[in-house]
């Protein structure tokens, strides 16, 4: 039983770094053109205008399980800022939305 308990820990633990690790990664695309995150993940799922600012979704979703990554961008097309959502079991929609997307 105690083995069985580890690996399950172990791999929550693992798909936990997963969504981290994209997380950095987004974060480390601030101040680059939105280019680089079309490149990195792939064409958005949808992508809105507000003014001065865009704003692009990535969004992965299944049944009850959703994340989606939120990238703005200002008037020159720079990245100013991400968020991550997620509902359900979202560390594993994360996890799918990178892992078909992530270069």
């Amino acid at each position: 039983m105690k083995k069985i308990v580890s690996a399950l820990l172990l791999s929550c633990a693992l798909a936990g770094c997963v969504a981290i690790r994209s997380y950095n990664d987004a974060a480390a695309l601030r101040g680059k053109p939105i280019a680089a995150a079309i490149e990195r993940y792939g064409p958005p799922t949808e992508r809105k205008a507000d003014g001065n600012r865009e704003t692009y979704v990535w969004r992965e979703k299944q049944a009850d399980d959703w994340c989606e990554l939120i990238i703005n961008v200002n008037q020159d097309g720079l990245i100013t800022d991400q968020l991550f959502n997620g509902g359900g079991g979202g560390l594993k929609a994360c996890n799918r939305l990178f892992a078909t997307r992530h270069n």
